[in-house]
């Protein structure tokens, strides 16, 4: 799993200026971004995740600290599945 910085929208676009977030980049080079995304969208809490630049995104301001866990071991099972 890679981290790198992302530019993320606050509100709308016409409103806001783009600012770098920190994300999680999960995707292995064997596996379609749609693949992984749909995994961790089925898991059960689904997981939510974008597609940029042909690859999975986990936006880390979304990820409370009570649901690393659960973030953590739903990635595990989409990237083994």
């Amino acid at each position: 799993m890679q981290r790198r910085c992302t530019k993320a929208w606050a509100g709308t676009p016409q409103l806001s200026r783009a600012s770098p977030k920190w994300a999680a980049d999960p995707s292995p080079a064997q596996l379609a971004p749609d693949t992984l995304a749909a995994r961790l969208r089925a898991n059960d809490p689904p997981v939510i995740a974008r597609i940029a630049d042909d690859r999975v995104v986990l936006d880390a301001r979304t990820i409370f600290p009570d649901e690393l866990e659960a973030v953590t071991r739903a990635v595990r099972a989409a990237l083994d599945a």
